[in-house]
């Protein structure tokens, strides 16, 4: 073999390993690892924002909040002195002023009756459905304010 022939040899050998090379031929491959997705965080909606003026030992009409779909209702009530005792509480809507406050026969499904705690906070999960949030003014003296009510999915 001249020394012609072995040098175009050699070279065609590296020009075969050089194009298998730059084609990813030849060595161990690795694929490439998809991103990772966190589904989007549920948003929080705000479904009701009321005011209320109570006397002393008052109650406020009930409000009527609707859910679609399940998720976690959030009521809060806020008031101007603290000297006062205001309550809040979640019932089914069946439940009215009198077969509760009078006879305690209502399904309450969340409360919030601290004597200190100022808001007053529910969280509760609910499924579709129409429910009433009360907000009840245990005195001494007179009150108003206001219920913000939000709902996340």
């Amino acid at each position: 073999m001249t020394r012609q022939t072995r040098i175009g040899a050699l070279a065609g050998a590296l020009a075969l390993v050089v194009g298998l090379t730059a084609c990813g031929g030849g060595g161990s491959s690795t694929g490439s690892t998809p991103p990772v997705t966190n589904p989007p965080a549920p948003v929080r909606s705000v479904i009701g924002n009321f005011t209320f003026s109570l006397g002393p030992i008052g109650l406020a009409q009930p409000v009527e909040v609707t859910v679609t779909g399940t998720g976690t209702v959030d009521a809060t009530a806020q008031w101007t002195f603290s000297a006062n005792d205001v309550d809040l509480f979640l019932t089914d809507r069946s439940c009215n002023a009198t077969s509760y406050f009078n006879l305690g026969n209502c399904n309450i499904m969340a409360r919030a009756d601290s004597f200190t705690s100022k808001p007053e906070v529910i969280r509760q999960p609910l499924s579709s459905g129409v429910y009433r949030l009360w907000v009840y003014n245990d005195g001494p003296g007179s009150e108003s304010g206001t219920l913000i009510v939000g709902f996340t999915p």
